[in-house]
């Protein structure tokens, strides 16, 4: 069977960067809020009660958690357990083949968790935090309309 639509994406750490921080607010809002919240309360009590070190926590944690994901991030991408090259995706009738250096996976689009839409690529979501990277620039306007209507929300 022939595919429909094939397009060839390269992932950049800059593509994976905002999809690793849509996946991570995407699936653990609430309890990265509630370290937040807490981080401020504390840092909040620390200072009416002039308590330096409690403070140096809470700032500290505002410093590290945005340093600590990014290496987390650049760490995965990096990795050899992420397919850092270029991949080619085949969109058929029912299903999506991801095609890359790893090798090849086929998922239904009734299993599909749900298709994000940003400024610059799509996520064909298969879970909460997993998916696919779609270049749009590497898109007609034939095949990006065909993703917009893979599975609405």
């Amino acid at each position: 069977m022939e595919a429909l639509y094939t397009v060839k994406t390269k992932y950049t750490y800059k593509e994976y960067r905002k999809f690793s921080y849509y996946c991570m607010w995407h699936s653990s809002w609430v309890t990265l809020a509630i370290c937040y919240v807490i981080m401020v309360a504390l840092l909040i009590h620390s200072v009416i009660n002039e308590n330096i070190v409690s403070s140096c926590i809470a700032v500290a944690f505002f410093v590290v958690m945005p340093i600590f994901v990014e290496y987390t991030f650049r760490k995965a991408y990096k990795s050899k357990k992420f397919n850092g090259g270029e991949i080619i995706m085949h969109f058929y009738e029912e299903h999506v083949e991801s095609e890359g250096t790893k090798g090849t996976t086929k998922f239904l689009y009734k299993n599909l968790y749900k298709v994000v839409e940003t400024k610059t690529s799509f996520y064909i979501m298969m879970g909460n935090n997993m998916g696919f990277i779609v270049m749009k620039e590497n898109c007609s306007e034939e095949l990006c309309e065909f993703i917009r209507n893979i599975k609405k929300d």
